[in-house]
This record gives C-alpha cells, structure tokens and sequence, in this order.
C-alpha cells in the first residue's frame, strides 16, 4: 500500500475521530486504531439529603444552582484519576472556575 494512502487515511480517522479503521481488498489489508491516554471517568454521588427529603414528600431544598453541559459526553471531574477533583460538592464556585472535563 502506497504511504500516502495510509497518510490519508490516518487525516480520515483524525477528522472523523474514528478509533478503528479496517479496509481489506484483493491483494491489500490495513487496520488501524487509535489508543488515547483519557483519565478513567469518576463516579459522583447524588445528595442524600434532598432524596430523603423528596421520599418523605417535602419539598428539596434548593442550595445553589444547576449547570448544565451545552453538550453530551463523559463528565471527567478531575484532570486525571490520580488529581484531586476541579470542585468539591458544596464548594463555592466563581465565574470562570473549572468544573469538570466534558469528552464528546
């Protein structure tokens, strides 16, 4: 196979962000695939004390706000598995702090 093939093929699996790529013909075979060093994602608990209110019928109270993701994906709370988390729950925030890591 002719290296500049394999070069636009690897531009392909770059601006489709593909993590494999497998073509086959008569007399040809190339597979390819992308490793990503991405931190394993982190697992929050939700408030229990809001739940155990909502169970018992009153209503939750509400400290602080929602943010919401302008997109769908993996919430990464901290830069890496070994780093402590951006915000803890119930730490005061300010604009333009970091909240978390989105990977769509």
């Amino acid at each position: 196979m002719d290296i500049e093939k394999i070069r636009t093929l690897i531009a392909l699996m770059e601006e489709s962000e593909l993590v494999n790529l497998e073509i086959s013909s008569d007399d040809e075979h190339i597979s390819l695939t992308r490793h990503y060093d991405a931190p394993a994602p982190t697992m929050m608990a939700a408030p229990t004390a809001n739940a155990a209110a909502a169970v018992e019928g009153k209503p939750a109270e509400k400290a602080g706000s929602v943010e919401s993701s302008p997109m769908v994906g993996v919430f990464y709370s901290a830069p890496s598995p070994n780093d402590p988390p951006f915000v803890k729950v119930g730490q005061k925030v300010q604009a333009g702090d970091t909240l978390g890591i989105i990977e769509a």
